[in-house]
Parts: structure tokens; C-alpha cells; sequence
């Protein structure tokens, strides 16, 4: 008989088969019938060559059904059984419980079921024991919608676990595990091991210092596993041990609480918890608990020490360092004799008389013995060395444990060792070398030099490497030892008329530091990339068709490396250009020395020679044209023409000493004379070499207020007078003339004083005490007559504040037009009643007998006028919208109009439909005719709404909305109105309107500290609950809370805190969902609220907290740390006051989230600072002035600014005069990718170079500073009126972006961008030109505003030569590449389907996976700001979608 095997050889393969597939393994049982029908019909009847076994395709008792599955139908009335066993006894055949795929599958059981058992009830592989209420089958698959649809109507029910086919219906139902059926075995397939179910990537995190918070990754194949056990025991003390066991298969984190062993170390290991076994423990996790570092030991003044003892196990001085390193630490530094005594106490209990390594060495410089932490040795340090020590290279420091002295060894020798948490103030990269600079001090050798870092102790020497520029194959390096070198020779380098670039990398005993530098220099008898040519000048030929540009760049391309543009001096000069340009680039068309920039039409060369009359000849036929500037030479004739200077070519660079300097082309005889009260006429004669000259900007401004500047531009370079007109009377003027060239404006020369007569303006009169006064001998109303004053600067209606001047206007009036009624600047528009003139001051004595006794009237006559009655002067009151002759006078009122705006606006609730906002008003308010109140949920801001009170004297309104039903937030905000409009919006505020609520519950705590929680806890709280408490500690001291447990529906429940002691107000934050130590809140003073607030859904286990009091008094929040929070408020001082915040303050905040993969996004609800003054920085990571984002000034509606990592801090700085409101921000925890990083073109930006200055010195302060004076000078240049098209903007701080910073030889070299603030596009960059003209026009600001310190020069920033992308792997390569990775593919295939894994793979297998234990989800943070100061675009606002090119692969570079 062909299938004669015994049970106990049952179907081996049976075994293998469950790693494979399902449908593969039917398709295999298929192919194993067609063999044995062949092997019958050729006579084979044993198989044993092709398997141990002979029972056929099915094991014993099983029956072959649909698709080659095999099925046992155990039926038995007098012997059925529970699950369990059910599932057990087709375990032990190779197979598990029924998994119902298919209708056909289902159809086929039911006709099986029917013939051996009619209508009995079945159990089936179908099971929710893993998680309730989730059905899986026992391969661990999900219930698929066909077969949800086979449960009996309200099935499945709760707590019956396992699953019956009732075999009457065919359909499904759950039932106690524990009843007894017959059941249904199949051999069905599992792609995974009981090893896959178990729990993963097990970790254990302190929480403090009794707590252990584990967490543990679950697998997908979790359905047999009902919970977990988690075991924990003390290193090396494992009778201190125990587990706890969590339910449910979809557990992932349990807290260990508590553990008192302290100091200690713990094993923490998890194991999935099935029915009939535990796993595998997977682990260990493990985690010291204590104050100090793993294996250390509190000592002395809050230190930590590990003394490492153990004589069989002793190691040299760098491996025991490395061994502190790892734990957070560092060999020992000795700082004082209490600290040696503790020490030497410490060794002689735990390993008398030993010798001990310590952190105290002379690697870097010999003989110079140092700290581990570059500290120098003291006087008292250096009376601890045994006589005759320290020795002669014997670089690392010994404690002797028995005297307590200090000798030095070789560092190969092997001791115990002490280690100490000593932090230090510097990181590696601040060990490594500075400033590098090379020189050539021939053609065949470079001086290099470098700055030593103070912290060089770890460093025992230089590499200095150098390569060949765009040659990598030519480089090399040298070393240089002792850390305190600092200069090296590179010589021979004999390629000579070459660049080499050189760069400096420290050398620790472990690695080389990163390479500082490149420092670039010539090689050569000539400048950079220029050449000898005839009569020992050196020529620079730039050719390349697709990279041109033009002529402005061109010749800063050539005086960036000595030279300048091309002066053609003679025809044998000419002759070798055009050869050599013929040979170079045939026929092109090249940039050269002449333009006719400075005075159209006149025609001269770059040393300012003019033309000669052989040079004349060379001009192309009709040429030079008219409006083309600067020069070509066309290399296939070798004539001259001109040219737009925009157009692009190539250009030839000449090295042509000039006997001028730049000094010599300022204008000289600087004059000024009075022309008129007004007006002012300067004069200046024109230097001779003035051909870089294209005209001069004439500064001025009043000697008694030097803030109020001025300026005026003439073009054309001999241009030698100009006009100032609408100059004040009676005022003296510092006057100085300045060169605008090509590329700056020069020095001013001057000063000059002159001082303008007294006089009134055009249409204005003299009157007493050198008053203006005008009369308007035409009629208007109140409102319209103002307007017309105003046309004149200082302009207004007549405010008559003195005798004389009201016998002036009297006189006047007779003569202009008698009996006539004019307008003056008197009214009680603002208040009823209260008449006052419109510099706001109140009626004078003198003043009252102008009215007559029915005067002034109430109601709508709020004017007033002047007019004679009876040879008398008497002033009434009309209706403003009377028209009347028009009185004006030139007064400065000492303010404007925005002065009277309304100030500290605050709101707080009344009731649930209702709020009230209350503000101050200003002294200058006399023009305020009431205010409008804005108001919107913070929700939906722009549903917005507005109510206005009439009256300046108003400070508060009443406004009442819809009744609310939850916690709602209005953002209120307060403007003044004036008779021309709304002045600017004050706020906005915060004000929380809360539900009303019958069962809310107040309670209120006293005291230092305690706890609260919710009620229930930890249970379950109840349904609609609105509890409030307050806790209040004593004064001077602020509250700190805890937040150790949020445990709430995310839904509909939500626990609130605030600082204060009414609800709703300066709240702190807001907490929902499941989440553990969520982090402290802070309150502003010795009060803070909570208001737990329930819905009428699910509910949960409520929330813990505690409180305790700080000490340190009130705050202004003057900064803070966030850890480990998920959002949060940010203030400005004195915010939740209504107060404007303080001068002279540095406030700097820092947040970290508590979800690390998380994005911090902060948005701001008020913003408010005095523009270019005060500002906010914002920037990533944790270290302030480094990774700057945005900083921010002036006043913003709303902004957001998000982070690219889970870190962000805020540095606020005011100075020395005025402030704000200040501003308001929530930073919340954010899902999402970094921002986009942006594409700042160099085309787009200019370059500032700052001589004699660093990287170090542009920190976040100076970068401010630099942005604020740009956006000044753009806004003072007017760049919108140099257009015709675009809408005038203002530029602030933040329109500016340094692309980068770094440093050239001594200087710092800053790419800036700059947004066009006149288009509404965030990413138009404005026209490198104009910032460079607008810098030059108003260089005397610029130069104030940065310092006489700032010394710096301006151009357009060069752009980058394209690099080739590196050439492809040729094409056989790829085609070898091509067919391994398909042998590979199909060697990988194999292994997959693969059966013979012996015991000890298996073990090998698990041994690999609990080694990589925590390893496999490990944090990855992006990196944002390099060392070496270089800006990354991406951490600023400005974003463009442009994708940028890929860099190129870095050169290979071969070690000579």
C-alpha cells in the first residue's frame, strides 16, 4: 500500500509546513498528489527517499478536504471538552482549532459536520481572550466582513471568550470557554513562532526616585497572549526581586511602584502571559535609580562618585576614562582638601592601600600637567606630588590611596579607578583649532596658523591637510605635535599658479576632530587665477558661455583679488589680449575697464585716465551709443562698443595700480548758505578722479535734535551744488556731502553748519512771540477746517494761550473780514462739558470771561469759534457742522494723535453670558470721542464682533453674548475713535466665560504642600462633574504643581489650570487623555486654580496631582523651563497684569516637549513690542543665540512659528525706553515633517564683509542689530517710491535672512537676503541693487546705528560655480550589480520557505533579538546649525517650495 506509515511517524513535513504559507502549502499538498499517482503507475510503493514518513497527505485521522486542507471532526457525545484541551489535543496532531476562510470552506464543514454529527455544536480556532471585544482567529488574522456576517444576531456577548459553529445554522457564537462541544482541528499554517508573540523592545525609564516606568513594544501576534508579566530584580541582589502582571494582550506600559533600593541598579525584564505558560522573558531593560549617575555614589557638596575597585580587573588611564565617559562622568579632578579627605575615607574602606588612575594628565602639552576639565593646577594642587614627580613622559595622574599623594605613570599601566560628575563649560568641538589662515610665503611654500582653543587639554597635536583646488588627487597632510602648536610650513608644493585650500583638525587620542577651515591661497608670482603676461603685468582671462555675468560683478570679481577691469594702454597690449582671447574663448565679446558711469557721454578708463586718441580709434563705427554705460571688448575685431552694464559676458581682470585712493575722490570745499527761512543751498567742488563717482547724497539734520535726519541725492558725478528745501525756521543745520560710488557711499565730508532765518511758511503771517498764524478767508465745517490747517506741518486750528496773541488775532480778524465768525481749536468733543483746546489743555483762567454768560451750550454745539461783538472778542460754541471762516496756527502739541489711545486694557467674566473690559485712558486724550470694543471666541477669530461707547471719559463696557455651554475664551481687544477714525487696536485679552452649573463644587486648600485628586481615584470619577479647587500657600511664595497622573476621556472630559484665584483666568494649561508625569506648572504669585469638568458619556480614572510652595516670591515670568509637557502659556512680564512689560529686559524661555518625535508649534494671540527696539528671538534646540528661527518686532495680528525638533526657546530683550503691551503665546505639540528648507539664491543676496570680526561675534543679539538697522534703511531709502507700480510696505527685522556667515582670513563675510516687503509675496526677494543703493544712501545711519566699531564694505554676493554631478557607474557594472541582486533575491526565496533550522539557530535567533533589545526605535533628532556658524535656511520663515539640487559627492582624496 502506498500511505502504510504509523502514528507515531506521522506526516513530518506536517511541522515544516507551518512556517509556510497557507496557499502555498495547498499547492504543495496538490503536487504530492500527482507524485504519488506517477510513483504508482511506475511502480515506486516506498517514498522514503523523499520523506521520513509514509501517512499520506493528511495525518492520522484526518480527512483531505477543499484546496488539499486536511480537517478532523472530533465527535464524541460522551466525550466533548472544553477549548482549551479541544485546541490542545489538534496542537498535538500538528494542527490548531477551524479558521473559517471561504463560504466553500464553510459549506464543506457544515455538509461534514451533518454526516457525522447533525446539529451538534463545534469549537472553532475563534477567540477574544488577547483583548475583549476583539474577535481574532488562533493564526492571529482579524475578522473579515464576510465573516462578521456569520455571528448569530447580538452576538458575540461579553466575557464568553471562545468561539462554537452551530452546526444546524452554520453560524457563529461565543460561549464560556469552560463548556464542553465537540471541536474541529485544521492543519492551518502560522507564519510566525511562539517566540514572535511575545512582547518587544522592552525599556525602563526612572520616573523618581521610588518609580519605574516600562514600556514595551506588542506584536502583531498577540492573540494568544492574555497579559504580561513583569519581573524586576537588584543587580547582584536577586533575592530583591518581584513581578507584576498586567492584563489584556494590548498592554504596553506598566509603573513599577514603589522600589525603595536606592543607588542601585535594576533588572527589568517582560514576558507575554498565555493560558497555559509564560513566555521567554525578554530583557533585561535596565535602569539605576538615584540622584547620581549608574554605579555612582552621592558624595560632598551634591558631587557623585564611582570608585571602580577591582584587582583583578584593573585598566589602563584612557580606558578607564572611557568607562566614566559612558556614564555621564569623568576621571576625577581634586579641587579642595575636604574633597581628598572624603576620597582617601572612600579607598581605605573599599580598597586599602590601592592606587587609583584620576583625571590629572600632561598629554597635550609635556611637562603642563592639567585637568580633565582644561583646569590648570592650583598651588595647593601642586604640594600633593611625591617628591621628584611629576616624571618625564609619564603623561597620566596616580592617587596613592595610602598617602593621599599624587605621581604620574605611563598610562599603559593598569589601576582602579575614581570617577566624578564634573561638568564641563565646553564641547568637543570647542577643543579643536580656530581661525585658520594661510599665507604663501613663496612660490613653493605656505605659512599656516591656527588659534589654540583654551580647552586643547585633550588635544596632543594638529593635521594639517591641504589639496590642490578642484585637484583632490593632489593633497596630503602633515602632523604637528603638543596641543599648543599653532603654526605649521607646508613646503615644497611645487604646483605653482594654483589654489590650494587647507584646512586644521585637532588630534585626541581616540579620533581626529573635524577639519576647520578651508583657508584658500595662491600660488604664484601673480594674484589669484591671474597670469604674467608682457611687460610684467598679470592679466585674469574669465571665460566660461554658461556662466557669465555682468559688468558690476565682473570688476568686483576682479578687486576681490587685486586687480581690476582691462585698460587697454597700447597696441602691443592689445595684440596679446587678442591672442590670448582667441586662443581661450575664439570671437567672444569681454568686459573691460572704461564707462562713461559718471557723467554721461564722457568716456574713461578705471584709473580715471581719460581717452586717448589712439584709444578713440578703436571704437566700433557709431559707437559709444547713449545710454549704454560700460564697455566691451569683441574679441574677433578687437574693436569697442558699449553696452547695457546688466548685459552678461565674459571678462579679463588686469593688475593696474591707480595713483588715487579712495579717499582722493570725496568733493572738497564743502559750503552751505541760508536761501530763504526754508531752504538751504549747498555747494562742493568735484574731484578729478571722480570716475567711479556716479553722484553724492547730501546729509543733513538740526545740531539740537541729531535723531531727525535728512538727506537729499544729486546724480552724475560732476554734479557740485543742490537745494534743501522745507528746512524749519530759526534752526541750526549740520550739513556734509557724501560720494555715492559704485558700490558704497563714502564718508561724509563736513560738517558745515548754517542756521535758517526765522519765518512763517507761504500763506502764514507773523504773530506775537514768532508765531504763524493764517486766515482762511473762506468757510467750512469744524472737521474740514482742520484739514486744511493740517496741510502745513504743525499745522491746526489757532489755540489762542496767551493776551497778546488774542489782541494779534482780533486786530487780524478786523482787517481780513469784519463781523466774521472763524473756527478755532477749542471744543468738548471728546467729553461734555469739558472744553478744552486741541493740545488738550483745559480752559485758563484768563480764558473763562471770553464766553458770554449763555455760553457754552450744551448737547450738539461741541465747537468753538471766535468772533467781535460790540469792539469785543468773545468765543462761542456751534454746531460742528456749521461753516465758518478758518483760523490756523503752526503749534507742536508735543504728540500724536495714536498718544491718545486707550491703555492696560484688561476683561474679566461676569456671568456666563456676559464679560467686562475695563482700560485706562491718556492724559492726550482730548481728541477721543469714545471706543470700540472687538471681541471673537478664540476659537473663531474671524467672527469677529464690535460694540462702541461714546464719550472720552469711558473706561469699561459691558458685553453680552450667547449663554455659553462649555468653557469659551474671548479675545478682547479696545480702540479709541477719533474725529478722522479708529485709532490702532489695544490687545487683545483673554477673558473665559464658564457655564453655569447646579452641581458644581468649589473647595479650597491652605497650606505649603499636598495632593488632589479626583474623586474616584483611581477608579473611576463620575459623569458631569464641575469641581473647582484653589489652592493658596503662604506668602511670599508661588505654588508649584505636579502633574503626576492624567487619566481622563479625551472625548468630553478635561481638567484646567491657572495661576490666581478665580477660575478661568491666566490659564496655564489644559490636560486630557491618558498620560503619566506630565511635568510641573508654575503659578505668577501664591494662588493657582484647577476645575475638573466632566461630560455625561464615559468616564475614567480620574487625574492626580500634587503641590508644594516655591520660595523665591512672585515673578514677573521673566522665563522659565518647560519639560516634558505637552503644551503650555508663555507671557511677557507683567502681561497677566495688563501692564506694559519692563525696560532693560533679558528674559529666555526654553520648551521641551514630552513627546520627542514631536514638533513644537507656537503661535502668538497678542503681540505687541516697541518696533526695532524691543524684539523676540525664537530659535530650535535647548542653547539660546544658536539655531535661530525668527526674532520678531513691532506688532503682529497672529504668527506661528513652528520648530523643526521637540526643543524651542525664546530669548525677549528690551531696552532702555518705552515698551508695550508685550505679547501672549501657546505652544502646543505638533505631528508633522520640519519645515521645508528654502532656497535663498545668491543672485538675490549681498554680502556683507565685516572686517577684524568673527563668527562668535554675530550671536543673536548682533544679528538682530544688523536686521533692524536694514529694515530702517530700506524704510527711511522709501524703496516703494523708487517704483511706480508697487504699493508702499514697511520693512521690518524679520523681511531680512543671513543665508550664511563665516569667516574669510580675518573677516566675517555675511550672505543676506532680503523680502521685497512691497509685494505681498513672502518669498519676492528684493533687488540686491537697491539694498546696496539704500545702505549707501543712508550710510550715516547705518554706520550710527551699528557703531564706528562696524566696519564693513558691500557688494553683491558672488554665485556659486555649478559643480558636475559625478559621472554614472558604467553600464556592465550595473548589469553585474543587476544579476547578483537576483541571485541574491532568489537565495532569500529559499531560506524564507526553508525547513531545517536546527535547535541552535533558534537559540542563536533569540540570543540576537534580546541583544538588540531597546535598540531597534531609537530617537533620531535633525541637526540645525553647524559649528562652524553656518546658517540652515530651514530654521526661518520664510519658506520656497523650489526643490534645491542635490550637492555633489565629495572629492576622494588621496593621502600623499
Amino acid at each position: 500500500m502506498l500511505w502504510n506509515a504509523t502514528r507515531d511517524s506521522s506526516f513530518t513535513l506536517i511541522g515544516c509546513f507551518t512556517r509556510i504559507p497557507k496557499k502555498v502549502k495547498k499547492m504543495f499538498m496538490m503536487s504530492w498528489w500527482i507524485v504519488c499517482i506517477l510513483s504508482s503507475f511506475l511502480g515506486f510503493t516506498n517514498l522514503s527517499a523523499f520523506t521520513q514518513t509514509t501517512a499520506g497527505p493528511c495525518p492520522e485521522e484526518y480527512v483531505l478536504g477543499p484546496n488539499g486542507s486536511c480537517y478532523w471532526f472530533y465527535h464524541d457525545v460522551n466525550d466533548t471538552n472544553w477549548w482549551y484541551y479541544s485546541r490542545g489535543a489538534c496542537q498535538n496532531r500538528g494542527s490548531d482549532l477551524l479558521i473559517i476562510d471561504s463560504q466553500e470552506e464553510l459549506d464543506y464543514i457544515l455538509n461534514q459536520t451533518q454526516t457525522l454529527a447533525p446539529d451538534q455544536t463545534w469549537w472553532i480556532g475563534y477567540y477574544d481572550v488577547s483583548v475583549e471585544g476583539t474577535w481574532r482567529w488562533v493564526d492571529c488574522s482579524d475578522t473579515s466582513d464576510w465573516q462578521s456576517t456569520l455571528w448569530v444576531s447580538g452576538e458575540p456577548a461579553i466575557r464568553k471568550d471562545c468561539g462554537i459553529l452551530l452546526g444546524g445554522t452554520g453560524q457563529l457564537s461565543s460561549e464560556i470557554c469552560d463548556e464542553k462541544f465537540n471541536f474541529i482541528c485544521e492543519v492551518s499554517p502560522k507564519d510566525f513562532t511562539i517566540a514572535d508573540t511575545n512582547a518587544r523592545n522592552v525599556k525602563a525609564v526612572a520616573i523618581n526616585e521610588t518609580a519605574i516606568r516600562v514600556t514595551w513594544d506588542v506584536s502583531p501576534y498577540n492573540c494568544d497572549v492574555f497579559g504580561y508579566r513583569v519581573h524586576y530584580q537588584q543587580y547582584r541582589e536577586p533575592s530583591n526581586a518581584g513581578f507584576v502582571q498586567v492584563y489584556e494582550g494590548s498592554a504596553n506600559e506598566t509603573i513599577l511602584s514603589p522600589l525603595y533600593a536606592t543607588n542601585a541598579m535594576w533588572q527589568i525584564y517582560v514576558a507575554g502571559m498565555q493560558i497555559e505558560k509564560e513566555l521567554e522573558k525578554v530583557g533585561p531593560a535596565e535602569v539605576w535609580f538615584g540622584p547620581c549617575p549608574e554605579w555612582h555614589i552621592p558624595g560632598p557638596n551634591g558631587t557623585c562618585y564611582w570608585f571602580y575597585h577591582d584587582v583583578n580587573d584593573t585598566n589602563w588611564w584612557y580606558y578607564s576614562r572611557g568607562a566614566c565617559q559612558d556614564r555621564g562622568s569623568d576621571l576625577l579632578i581634586i579641587d579642595s582638601q575636604e574633597e581628598l579627605d572624603y576620597i582617601l575615607n572612600q579607598t581605605q574602606i573599599l580598597a586599602p592601600g590601592q592606587t587609583w588612575w584620576i583625571g590629572y594628565y600632561d598629554v597635550s602639552v609635556e611637562g603642563t600637567w592639567r585637568w580633565v576639565d582644561c583646569s590648570d593646577t592650583s598651588d595647593w594642587q601642586s604640594t600633593l606630588w611625591v617628591s621628584g614627580e611629576p616624571a618625564i613622559r609619564k603623561d597620566c595622574g596616580i592617587l596613592l590611596g595610602g598617602t593621599g599623594q599624587l605621581s604620574s605613570e605611563i598610562c599603559d599601566e593598569k589601576f582602579n579607578f575614581i570617577c566624578e560628575v564634573s561638568p564641563k563649560d565646553f564641547t568637543l568641538a570647542d577643543t579643536n583649532a580656530r581661525n585658520v589662515k594661510a599665507v604663501a610665503i613663496n612660490e613653493t611654500a605656505i605659512r599656516v596658523t591656527w588659534d589654540v582653543s583654551p580647552y586643547n587639554c585633550d588635544v596632543f597635536g594638529y593635521r594639517v591637510h591641504y589639496q590642490q583646488y578642484q585637484e583632490p588627487s593632489n593633497a596630503g597632510f602633515v602632523q604637528v605635535y603638543k596641543g599648543s602648536a599653532n603654526e605649521t610650513i607646508l613646503s615644497p608644493l611645487y604646483a605653482t599658479n594654483v589654489m590650494w585650500q587647507i584646512y586644521v583638525a585637532g588630534m585626541q587620542i581616540e579620533e581626529e576632530l573635524d577639519k576647520v577651515g578651508p583657508a584658500e591661497v595662491w600660488l604664484g608670482p601673480c594674484p589669484e587665477w591671474h597670469l604674467p603676461g608682457p611687460n610684467g603685468s598679470c592679466y585674469w582671462f574669465y571665460h566660461d558661455v554658461n556662466d557669465t555675468n555682468w559688468w558690476y560683478y565682473s570688476r568686483g570679481a576682479c578687486q576681490n583679488r587685486g586687480s581690476d577691469l582691462l585698460i587697454i594702454d597700447s597696441q602691443e597690449e592689445l595684440d596679446y589680449i587678442l591672442n590670448q582671447t582667441q586662443i581661450l574663448a575664439p570671437d567672444q565679446t569681454w568686459w573691460i575697464g572704461y564707462y562713461d558711469v559718471s557723467v554721461e557721454g564722457t568716456w574713461r578708463w578705471v584709473d580715471c585716465s581719460d581717452t586717448s586718441d589712439w584709444q578713440s580709434t578703436l571704437w566700433v563705427s557709431g559707437e559709444p551709443a547713449i545710454g549704454k554705460d560700460c564697455g566691451i571688448l569683441l574679441g574677433a575685431t578687437g574693436q569697442l562698443s558699449s553696452e547695457i552694464c546688466d548685459e552678461k559676458f565674459n571678462f579679463i581682470c588686469e593688475v593696474s595700480p591707480k595713483d588715487f585712493t579712495e579717499e582722493d575722490t570725496k568733493p572738497t570745499n564743502v559750503a552751505a548758505v541760508a536761501m530763504t527761512p526754508f531752504s538751504v543751498k549747498v555747494t562742493w567742488d568735484v574731484s578729478a578722479d571722480n570716475c567711479d563717482v556716479i553722484g553724492y547724497r547730501v546729509h543733513y539734520f538740526k545740531t539740537s535734535d541729531k535723531n531727525q535726519k535728512g538727506s537729499q541725492t544729486v546724480y552724475e558725478g560732476n554734479a557740485n551744488n543742490t537745494l534743501l528745501s522745507s528746512l524749519e525756521t530759526n534752526t541750526e543745520y549740520s550739513i556734509g556731502v557724501a560720494v555715492i560710488n559704485l558700490n558704497e557711499e563714502l564718508e561724509q565730508v563736513g560738517p558745515v553748519l548754517v542756521t535758517t532765518p526765522w519765518g512763517c511758511p507761504d500763506g502764514y503771517e507773523e504773530g506775537p512771540e514768532r508765531s504763524c498764524f493764517a486766515f482762511l478767508n473762506f468757510t467750512r465745517p469744524w472737521g474740514v477746517a482742520r484739514q486744511y490747517c493740517q496741510d502745513v506741518a504743525n499745522g491746526d486750528l489757532a489755540i489762542i494761550d496767551s493776551q497778546p496773541e488774542l489782541e494779534f488775532v482780533q486786530r487780524r480778524m478786523q482787517e481780513v473780514n469784519p463781523g466774521q465768525m472763524w473756527w478755532i481749536g477749542y471744543d468738548d468733543i471728546s467729553v461734555e462739558g469739558d472744553w478744552r483746546w486741541l493740545d488738550c489743555q483745559p480752559t485758563a483762567e484768563w480764558q473763562l470771561p471770553l464766553w458770554p454768560s449763555d455760553e457754552p451750550r450744551f448737547a450738539t454745539k461741541d465747537c468753538g469759534y471766535i468772533r467781535e461783538s460790540e469792539s469785543a472778542v468773545e468765543i462761542r460754541s456751534a454746531n460742528c457742522g456749521e461753516n465758518k471762516y478758518i483760523l490756523c496756527e503752526i503749534t507742536d502739541k508735543g504728540f500724536v494723535p495714536e498718544d491718545g489711545n486707550a491703555r492696560n486694557v484688561r476683561a474679566s467674566p461676569l456671568t456666563p453670558a456676559s464679560f467686562e473690559v475695563k482700560w485706562d485712558g491718556s492724559p492726550t486724550s482730548c481728541d477721543v470721542i469714545g471706543y470700540s470694543i472687538f471681541y471673537s471666541k478664540e476659537t473663531s477669530p474671524s467672527e469677529e464682533e464690535l460694540e462702541t461707547v461714546y464719550g472720552g471719559e469711558a473706561r469699561d463696557a459691558q458685553i453680552e453674548v450667547a449663554m455659553v455651554s462649555q468653557d469659551t475664551v474671548y479675545l478682547v481687544s479696545v480702540a479709541g475713535l477719533n474725529w478722522l477714525g479708529v485709532l490702532s487696536r489695544i490687545g487683545p485679552v483673554r477673558v473665559t466665560l464658564t457655564p453655569e452649573s447646579d452641581n458644581r463644587e468649589y473647595f479650597s486648600l491652605t497650606g505649603d504642600s499636598g495632593a488632589i485628586t479626583s474623586p474616584g481615584w483611581p477608579t473611576s470619577y463620575e459623569n458631569n462633574k464641575d469641581i473647582t479647587w484653589t489652592i493658596t500657600v503662604t506668602k511670599p511664595g508661588r505654588v508649584l504643581l505636579t502633574i503626576v497622573s492624567i487619566r481622563l476621556d479625551p472625548s468630553g472630559d478635561y481638567l484646567t489650570v491657572g495661576s490666581g484665584a478665580t477660575s478661568g483666568v491666566n490659564e496655564l494649561g489644559r490636560y486630557t487623555g491618558h498620560k503619566e508625569n506630565v511635568g510641573t506648572l508654575e503659578s505668577q504669585f501664591n494662588q493657582m486654580w484647577l476645575r475638573f469638568i466632566t461630560d455625561s458619556t464615559i468616564t475614567a480614572q480620574g487625574f492626580s496631582v500634587t503641590f508644594e510652595k516655591l520660595d523665591d516670591g512672585p515673578v514677573e515670568d521673566c522665563g522659565r523651563a518647560f519639560t516634558d509637557l505637552p503644551s503650555g502659556t508663555i507671557t511677557s512680564p507683567n502681561f497677566l497684569d495688563s501692564k506694559p512689560y519692563p525696560n532693560n529686559a533679558a528674559c529666555v524661555w526654553t520648551i521641551s516637549l514630552l513627546d520627542k518625535m514631536a514638533l513644537v508649534e507656537l503661535s502668538f494671540t497678542t503681540f505687541d513690542l516697541e518696533r526695532d527696539q524691543d524684539f523676540l528671538v525664537i530659535g530650535s534646540g535647548l542653547t539660546v543665540n544658536e539655531n535661530i528661527l525668527q526674532w520678531l518686532t513691532g506688532q503682529h495680528d497672529s504668527r506661528t512659528v513652528m520648530s523643526p525638533t521637540h526643543e524651542m526657546w525664546l530669548h525677549f530683550i528690551s531696552d532702555e525706553s518705552q515698551s508695550g503691551q508685550g505679547f501672549r503665546a501657546m505652544f502646543t505639540s505638533k505631528a508633522g515633517e520640519p519645515p521645508t528648507t528654502p532656497v535663498y539664491k545668491a543672485t538675490d543676496s549681498v554680502l556683507f564683509v565685516v572686517f577684524n570680526q568673527n563668527v562668535g561675534w554675530f550671536d543673536a543679539v548682533n544679528q538682530v542689530q544688523l536686521a533692524s538697522t536694514i529694515a530702517e534703511v530700506l524704510n527711511r531709502y522709501n524703496v516703494a517710491g523708487q517704483t511706480e507700480t508697487r504699493q508702499q510696505g514697511d520693512f521690518d527685522a524679520s523681511d531680512v535672512v543671513f543665508v550664511s556667515f563665516y569667516n574669510v582670513d580675518s573677516d566675517l563675510h555675511i550672505v543676506t537676503w532680503v523680502r521685497d516687503a512691497t509685494w505681498a509675496d513672502p518669498k519676492a526677494p528684493l533687488n540686491p541693487d537697491t539694498v546696496i543703493a539704500a545702505v549707501t544712501s543712508e550710510s550715516e545711519y547705518f554706520q550710527t546705528s551699528m557703531g564706528e566699531s562696524f566696519e564693513y564694505k558691500l557688494q553683491r554676493a558672488v554665485t556659486p560655480e555649478p559643480s558636475a554631478a559625478p559621472s554614472g557607474l558604467e553600464d556592465w557594472v550595473i548589469a553585474v550589480i543587476a544579476v547578483g541582486a537576483l541571485l541574491m533575491l532568489v537565495l532569500v526565496g529559499l531560506g524564507v520557505f526553508g525547513c531545517g533550522k536546527s535547535s541552535q539557530d533558534k537559540q542563536s535567533a533569540k540570543k540576537d533579538e534580546r541583544t538588540r533589545g531597546g535598540n531597534e526605535h531609537d530617537d533620531f533628532r535633525p541637526t540645525s546649525f553647524g559649528s562652524d556658524g553656518t546658517w540652515n535656511p530651514a530654521f526661518h520663515p520664510v519658506v520656497d517650495d523650489t526643490e534645491p539640487e542635490d550637492d555633489e559627492e565629495p572629492p576622494a582624496v588621496t593621502v600623499l
